[in-house]
């Protein structure tokens, strides 16, 4: 009988995989995610259906995409966050490229924003795009519902 010394476990994602719109955006749903943590969770319930229990500053969540048609995008990200919990500073990464933000209380968790928080250029080819937090301010970072690519050029 085999005797097992070691067991990898790898994040996958759930969802199809993600490419680039007719109109050159990509979208990064909360559901196509591959998480890295502990805590940190894809909520599926209709109401949600978000990335929320992030609650952990380790716990870290990307996308895996292609992108056909390359040049500069920004990059919108749809945030929630409960009253009084605000102030949390996060990092997007891709492409070598690093945009931090700080997370705005949005009255409720799933009370989502458009905020565009900077400009990265990609090339054609895959990419992989981080949500890293790097300083929780209080008891929870924040809800993510999407992220949105716009091209700019």
């Amino acid at each position: 009988t085999p005797k097992v010394r070691a067991l990898i476990l790898r994040p996958a994602p759930e969802g199809e995989p993600i490419g680039q719109a007719l109109n050159r955006s990509v979208l990064l749903h909360a559901r196509d995610v591959t998480l890295r943590s502990t805590k940190v969770q894809y909520e599926t319930k209709p109401h949600k259906n978000t990335i929320g229990y992030w609650v952990n500053v380790t716990d870290q969540v990307y996308w895996d995409f292609t992108v056909t048609s390359g040049g500069r995008f920004d990059v919108e990200i749809y945030q929630g966050c409960g009253k009084g919990h605000g102030g949390s500073l996060v990092a997007l990464e891709v492409a070598g490229q690093k945009l931090e933000f700080t997370v705005k209380d949005t009255g409720h968790f799933q009370n989502f924003v458009p905020r565009r928080v900077g400009t990265v250029r990609l090339a054609k080819g895959e990419h992989r795009f981080w949500i890293k937090p790097v300083k929780k301010a209080r008891n929870a970072i924040m809800d993510v519902r999407r992220i949105r690519l716009i091209p700019t050029d």
